[in-house]
């Protein structure tokens, strides 16, 4: 949708797994020229400087992503409309940039503290979650527990405190596979 409206906020993602372990990802946003890249145990970087998230511990202080997506799922609106009705009161602002890529990119350079989805697949957050906690976030299944990338749903957030804080609040619905 950002692409055939022109909105320069888009991106090519690549990532690699072995024994479903994300070892590399590689988000570019060709608009922007922006390049965020991770291996697995290396870091992350930003066009090839190193990056961290926020140090946002709190809720009240976080800068949230939601995005409202496009399904005509009724169980879907009323998931997006519970959680912004949730979070609104809850947190410092809450923003949409329309690409999992994208929001996944700015969290693991610090500019967002957190991002949760339900519904998207696994070629559109597996290699941006590895840059998330290559650069020191916390990546997990709405569930807080491990990933499971087919399962279409995950939660990244700067720190476990925040995570933890988040959890508990979110409306989610179920995934087909």
């Amino acid at each position: 949708t950002n692409f055939i409206s022109s909105n320069p906020q888009i991106c090519t993602i690549l990532g690699f797994m072995v024994d479903k372990e994300v070892q590399f990802g590689i988000v570019y946003n060709p608009i922007l020229d922006q390049l965020w890249t991770a291996s697995k145990g290396q870091g992350a970087e930003y066009n090839g400087s190193k990056i961290h998230v926020s140090s946002c511990t709190n809720l009240s202080t976080a800068l949230l992503i939601q995005e409202m997506g496009g399904s005509s799922s009724d169980q879907k609106i009323e998931m997006v409309n519970k959680n912004l009705r949730t979070f609104i009161p809850k947190v410092r602002s809450i923003r949409a940039y329309g690409s999992a890529g994208i929001n996944l990119a700015y969290l693991a350079m610090g500019a967002v503290d957190a991002y949760f989805d339900c519904g998207f697949h696994i070629w559109d957050y597996a290699a941006p979650l590895l840059i998330v906690t290559e650069a020191g976030g916390v990546g997990m299944d709405i569930t807080g527990e491990k990933v499971d990338y087919l399962a279409r749903r995950m939660l990244a957030a700067s720190s476990q405190e925040l995570a933890d804080q988040i959890l508990p609040n979110m409306a989610t619905v179920p995934m087909e596979r």
